[in-house]
């Protein structure tokens, strides 16, 4: 997974992943099927969303993807689960407006 990604672009990004994949432009529905995958089916959905991160060229950080990938402890998963819903939900939000002086 992770070579396919390594040969279109620089893997060396800091965007947490799902951010990352709010910005490509991956659909609320294909997010939400990531996050609910089981175990057994994560790689599967993991490479389904990759090549919209290649397609599209956005840099992320590749460790979230490889936590993500293979955390299979309930409690630890659940906790990666809400953390990139966190962060593709928060890059979804628009920017909050700046106050002039």
């Amino acid at each position: 997974m992770l070579a396919a990604l390594a040969e279109t672009h620089d893997l060396g990004g800091s965007t947490p992943f799902g951010q990352a994949l709010q910005q490509a432009g991956l659909s609320e529905d294909r997010f939400v099927r990531l996050l609910d995958a089981p175990d057994n089916q994560r790689a599967d959905a993991l490479l389904k969303v990759v090549g919209v991160l290649a397609r599209s060229r956005t840099h992320f950080n590749p460790f979230d993807l490889v936590r993500f990938a293979l955390t299979t402890e309930p409690a630890a998963a659940e906790r990666l689960r809400l953390r990139l819903a966190r962060d593709f939900y928060r890059a979804a939000r628009p920017a909050a407006p700046t106050q002039e002086s």
